[in-house]
Order: structure tokens, then C-alpha cells, then sequence
């Protein structure tokens, strides 16, 4: 759990409705909730304990950290804060944190931040992470950290925590007036929170600048037990939904923090008092929804699976098949050359079942009557499989099988040149002939796979596998004049002759 400390050795904690937390695991926890859940979420417990002599209290090592903005000298009032976050550090055995935060470009200097690192050091005030000594969760600068804010920035417009905001500068400033005339908090209106995808479409095929805007709930309020102030209570209805990024894609402040904090595992806040009011925008940003990128991690598991060495992805994938069914053994040469094609599309165990049951399968009935095999239908689809047919029977075809990609490929030219068809003209209606679809993997290992399938008897019965031999028959069977209607009357045929 992250903290804020108001006032040394005196930790602020948050306590949430539920966890978990939206950047990282010592995050301010806040509720997980959708959108439609967002704005119902009334108020925030907030209490203060002792740290113990420890100093994590059981949840980690401690990190402080001094953040200062670079826009001049180094004043009283920011040597007294980072004096305390190195005391603090130093006293605990943890790491004292020196960050630059020039969110402020107009205003940032590099003479400004030089002298910060000069008057630190000259002051005694050693950082164990920061700029010039690095560490392990730079960059330092927020200005090097623009590509994070942005990351972050696009997670929250997924769950629906933030939105595009398409108002000029001339709407808000008339919000203010309004509100000012009803003597009303001057907080935006959410015009633009409940637009519609189209709406946000529309303006953005225009090339509207836009802002990125985070929900605040309009009901309740946010206390916090400040060690110093006491109970600070914060009605939520007089905030509106505040910007994070601002329209020339710079995050704002309270954003960049939040973020920052979060991710170089900040344990502790130490700040100066006038920063307090920022805890209610900061805490709202931590209240975020947790992601858990399911997409993502398929991908890193299949780049896993793949890096495998053969003989263990092969072992892996072979119990598979056999427990689950579709074969009747678990190793050979049919096993290891299926993986190998099929691999690519693999990435999970479990997708193998999948990618070798679709391989062994014969879709032929829905393939043709699919609006994407309109184009190899018209290509006198029938003829070519009249000339395939009679290849077959002649044993021209399991010949060249026999003979593995040699053999294949040297049938392929010999029989496209037949045909006087190459290519595509030539491949496509092999592929949807031959495995009964448009799309899959390489074609002649697939075929031949087919051919290995049907002569070995690895395939259980229960796997509904069609041998080629089982495709001529259907190929022989179909009525290409119906084929050509719409709509085919050639399902119970079809499956007579699977069956």
C-alpha cells in the first residue's frame, strides 16, 4: 500500500472498497470498477498511523523522493523537504529518490536544474537514484517520460476512467462565466463525457484538438486524516472532470506524479503542505481500474511455446494430443512435423487441439457457400476439379505425396502447367480442393500431413477426421450447378458423403 506522509515518521494510508490497484501493487488501492459503476462510488476512508521501526511496515523497501520543478534556485522551503525524505531514507535503509519535474516547458531550465543538483549536493543531500547516478526505474526527468504518461494516459481512455474532451478554450471560459452568474463551483459541465463513439469519430476526422479528461464521480466526497490539518474533506461535486493530458499531448502535473510515483514504487510521500490539495486529483488518478492485458499475455506465452526446444515442445504438445484424444500416440514423425506447421499459430497448450483439429477437418460445404469464395467458384472452379480428381485416380497425386515436398512441389509445376494456371489462379483452388479451405498453413505440408494422417493410423476415430480419400468422394459428389445458386441446396449431400 503507498502512503502519504504528512509529517515525519507519521504515515497516511487509503483504504479502499476493494482492491486492485490501477498502476502498481503499492498503489493508493481504489475501487476496480467499470464506467457505468464509476459515478456511484460515494466516499474514501482515509487514516494515519506510526511507522513502525522498521520503517516499511512490512510492505517493502522504503523509497522517498525530493521531485522539484527546475524553474529556479533552490528555495528554503524544497531544501527542508528533501532534507526530510533523505533523513527519512537514511534512518530506514531505504533509498532517497531525486526526480526533475519540468512538466513546465515555458519555464524549465537546464541552468535551473543544474543548480538544484548543485545546491543538493553542496548541502550534503546525496541521492542514491536520480540524474547523473541513474538507477534501475529511470528516466528521471518527466520530460523523458513522456511515452509512459501516454501509455498510461491510453489505458485509462480503454476503461472508460478518462475521455476526449473537444472543447475550445472559448466553451470552458464560458462554462466558468455560467457558473460564476449561478454562483456555482467553476468546474467543467462534462460536455463531452457521455458522447458517442460516432460523435468522438467525428470530431476527430476534423482534426480537433482534444484533451484528455479524467470522470470524477459527481455524489460524495474524499477525506483525508492529515497529520497536520486533521480530517481535510473534499466534496466531490467541486472538482469536474480534470484534465490529464492537455491538447498538445503534455501530461498535466497531477498526472505525471501519479504515474511517476507509482511506477519507481515511491513507499512514501513527504511534501510540502500547499501540495496537499493535489492529493484529491492524485488519489482519484491511483482510484483507477486495474488492467490486465489478456491479449498481451497470450502473445509473450506463445513467444515462449515457440523458443521451446523441439524436443520439449514436441513432448509437450504430443501428451496433449493423446490425453485430450485426437491421437493415439503421442510421438513420431507425424506429431513432430505437425508442430512444426502448426507452431506459429499456437500460443497456448490448449490452442493446439484447435490448430490440429481444424488442419484434419474438411469445411468444404461452408467454404464454398462463403461470399469470400465467390472470386474461386467463378474461376471455372469445376473443371479444375474434374482435372484434380482425375489426377488422383490415375495415382498421379498420392504418388508425389509419397514423395514428401519433392515430390509435391514437382507435381504442383507439372500439373499447373497442365492447367496452363499459376500463382494464385493455381494455389487458392489446390487449398480449398484439397483441405476445404481458403486460408491455413503452408499448403503442401498440409496436404502431405493430410496423406501421412490417413496411412498411419495416429488419428483417434473420435477426431472426425476426413482422409483424403473420404474428399475425393465429396468432390465427386458435388452438384456445381447448385453451387452456383443461392442458396446451394447441397448440405445433405455433403454430409451423406461425410458420413
Amino acid at each position: 500500500m503507498a502512503t502519504l506522509v504528512g509529517a515525519p515518521w507519521m504515515r497516511i494510508r487509503v483504504f479502499p472498497e476493494v482492491a486492485p490497484p490501477f498502476l502498481r501493487q503499492s498503489s493508493l488501492y481504489f475501487a476496480n470498477r467499470r464506467v457505468s459503476d464509476f459515478r456511484k462510488i460515494r466516499t474514501f476512508s482515509v487514516s494515519a498511523s506510526s511507522i513502525s521501526d522498521s520503517g516499511n511496515d512490512g510492505e517493502g523497501a522504503v523509497r522517498v523522493r525530493f521531485a522539484p520543478s527546475p524553474t529556479g534556485n533552490l528555495h528554503v522551503g524544497g531544501a527542508r523537504t528533501a532534507l526530510f525524505n533523505y533523513l527519512f531514507a537514511r534512518a530506514k535503509g531505504g533509498k532517497f529518490v531525486l526526480r526533475i519535474e519540468d512538466t513546465d516547458l515555458e519555464r524549465s531550465t537546464k541552468e535551473s536544474e543544474e543548480a538544484v543538483l548543485r545546491d543538493l549536493s553542496w548541502l550534503g543531500l546525496d541521492w542514491d537514484e536520480g540524474p547523473v547516478v541513474g538507477g534501475d526505474y529511470g528516466p528521471y526527468r518527466q520530460s523523458e517520460r513522456n511515452s509512459l504518461y501516454k501509455q498510461y494516459a491510453e489505458k485509462l481512455l480503454e476503461t472508460g476512467h478518462v475521455y476526449r474532451c473537444f472543447c475550445s478554450n472559448e466553451e470552458l471560459e464560458k462554462m466558468k462565466e455560467i457558473a460564476k452568474l449561478k454562483n456555482l463551483p467553476p468546474v467543467y459541465t462534462g460536455k463531452w463525457a457521455s458522447a458517442t463513439d460516432d460523435e468522438v469519430q467525428e470530431e476527430l476526422a476534423k482534426g480537433i484538438p482534444y484533451t484528455y479528461r479524467f470522470r470524477v464521480p459527481k455524489e460524495g466526497s474524499l477525506k483525508i486524516n492529515d497529520l497536520i490539518r486533521g480530517e481535510v474533506s473534499w466534496n466531490l461535486d467541486t472538482l469536474g472532470d480534470f484534465v490529464i493530458m492537455r491538447s498538445n499531448g503534455q501530461p498535466v502535473y497531477n498526472f505525471c506524479v501519479t504515474v511517476d510515483d507509482a511506477t519507481m514504487a515511491i513507499s512514501h510521500v513527504i511534501r510540502a503542505e500547499e501540495h496537499l490539495p493535489n492529493t484529491l486529483r492524485q488519489a482519484l488518478i491511483y482510484k483507477s481500474g486495474a488492467i490486465f492485458d489478456n491479449t498481451k499475455l497470450r502473445w509473450m506465452n506463445g513467444q515462449h511455446l515457440r523458443v521451446l526446444p523441439s524436443e520439449e515442445l514436441t513432448k509437450l504438445i504430443g501428451d496433449r494430443w493423446k490425453s485430450t484424444g485426437i491421437l493415439t500416440e503421442s510421438e513420431g514423425p507425424f506429431i513432430e512435423e505437425a508442430i512444426q506447421l502448426l507452431k506459429d499459430g499456437i500460443d497456448l497448450v490448449p490452442d493446439s487441439d484447435k490448430a490440429l483439429s481444424n488442419l484434419l477437418s474438411y469445411p468444404l460445404h461452408a467454404t464454398l457457400t462463403s461470399p469470400e469464395a465467390k472470386p474461386v467458384l467463378d474461376d471455372n472452379l469445376s473443371d479444375f476439379s474434374a482435372s484434380l480428381i482425375s489426377a488422383y485416380d490415375s495415382g498421379e497425386l498420392l504418388s508425389a505425396l509419397e514423395g514428401g515436398h519433392t515430390g509435391w512441389q514437382k507435381w504442383v509445376k507439372s500439373f499447373g502447367k497442365s492447367l496452363k494456371r499459376k500463382g494464385k489462379s493455381l494455389f487458392m483452388p489446390l487449398r480449398v480442393l484439397l483441405t476445404g479451405k481458403l486460408h491455413g498453413p503452408d499448403m503442401g505440408s498440409s496436404v502431405i500431413l493430410l496423406h501421412k494422417a490417413g496411412i498411419s493410423g495416429v488419428v483417434a476415430a473420435q477426431a472426425e477426421f476426413i482422409p483424403l480419400n473420404e474428399r475425393f468422394k465429396i468432390l465427386r459428389q458435388l452438384d456445381w450447378e447448385a453451387l452456383s445458386k443461392d442458396p446451394p441446396p447441397l448440405a445433405e449431400a455433403t454430409v451423406a458423403a461425410s458420413n
